[in-house]
């Protein structure tokens, strides 16, 4: 248990058996107010706050009609990367019609199992299952 004091962050590392450079991260993320003293169950409560947050909605949702299409065209053989290239052209002042090739990624291997799923990662060139 370390005592109220004034201890170097390579001397809270040691005790901790943690590096200086994660206690800095935390002592930086976690203080209120640079003028005050570290407080502990502040920093805890912070903490628990900023991991609580809920995950933001998918930008290719499965069930809607953007995802469609990119499904037909990963049929067509078509990459994630050209997908996303002729999207941004077809669609260039519509961006909830856009996608990047990073979302596609992630769409197809976040689906639940299914045989859509595995048809789907079957059309990428790379045919990683």
């Amino acid at each position: 248990m370390l005592m109220q004091g004034h201890l170097s962050i390579r001397a809270i590392a040691c005790q901790l058996g943690r590096g200086p450079r994660t206690i800095s991260r935390e002592l930086v993320r976690h203080t209120v107010r640079p003028d005050r003293a570290y407080d502990a169950s502040l920093a805890g409560y912070r903490a628990r706050l900023t991991r609580c947050r809920p995950r933001r909605s998918p930008k290719l949702p499965l069930d809607g009609e953007l995802f469609e299409l990119v499904a037909y065209l990963l049929r067509k053989y078509w990459s994630p990367e050209q997908i996303a290239r002729t999207l941004k052209r077809m669609f260039p002042d519509n961006t909830d019609r856009q996608v990047s090739h990073e979302a596609i990624y992630n769409a197809l291997y976040l689906m639940p199992r299914g045989s859509l799923k595995k048809e789907l990662i079957a059309c990428l060139r790379q045919g990683e299952r």
